[in-house]
């Protein structure tokens, strides 16, 4: 299943597009022509990894590590850009909220992706104080 595709768009810049996206069967997302039915959550929530298999595949041999640490760093750096984008607008509550309705669990405490905690007052980060 080909989640997206790139495409050179001039001056160095690349283009992301979507060509097909799995979805559950009662997705009402499923009636679009890009969508592909899979058979339940599990084989919705593997279907990027299977997509994304060649990224840490090519990285391996020149950074010496094996591939669960490669997927660690890149899901580290991915929930720390995330977690980045989430406190932009300065709504941690919305961004927390977001994280445990598409990822089902609490923030990942991983090194670089663990939130700090905001002031319950405020809502601001202490590290912002």
């Amino acid at each position: 299943m080909a989640l997206a595709c790139l495409s050179a768009c001039g001056r160095g810049l690349l283009a992301a597009g979507i060509e097909e996206f799995p979805c559950l069967p009662d997705d009402p997302a499923a009636a679009l022509r890009e969508a592909v039915a899979v058979a339940d959550e599990e084989a919705l929530c593997a279907a990027p990894a299977e997509h994304l298999e060649p990224v840490p595949a090519g990285f391996r041999p020149r950074m010496r590590r094996g591939p669960r640490a490669l997927w660690g760093m890149a899901t580290d750096r991915t929930a720390e850009g995330l977690w980045h984008l989430g406190r932009l607008p300065g709504e941690e509550a919305r961004a927390r909220r977001s994280w445990s309705c598409c990822c089902r669990g609490p923030l990942p405490r991983t090194s670089a992706a663990q939130p700090p905690r905001a002031d319950r007052a405020t809502g601001r980060d202490a590290a912002d104080a």
